[in-house]
């Protein structure tokens, strides 16, 4: 496993879907797909579950976030 490191430490050559995160909520090893931002200010990411050595989820899945300053303090498990 990679040194744990926060979102916000990336190198800006590194695309965020290359990103296995550890979810802030679950613990799980999720893979940042894409994320959103409202007018309003709500934002999200779209995520899909990683397990080492097994074939990609298909399933994506919504987090929700206040706005996505507050999902570069995620730790990172691994960049693929």
């Amino acid at each position: 496993m990679n040194k744990v490191k926060k979102i916000k430490d990336l190198p800006n050559d590194i695309s965020l879907d290359r990103v296995i995160f550890i979810h802030p909520n679950t613990k799980q090893y999720c893979r940042w797909i894409s994320q959103w931002t409202y007018k309003d200010g709500g934002s999200g990411i779209w995520y899909k579950l990683y397990v080492e050595g097994e074939e990609e989820s298909t399933k994506l899945y919504p987090l929700l976030v206040n706005n996505l300053q507050e999902a570069l303090n995620y730790k990172i498990y691994k960049i693929l």
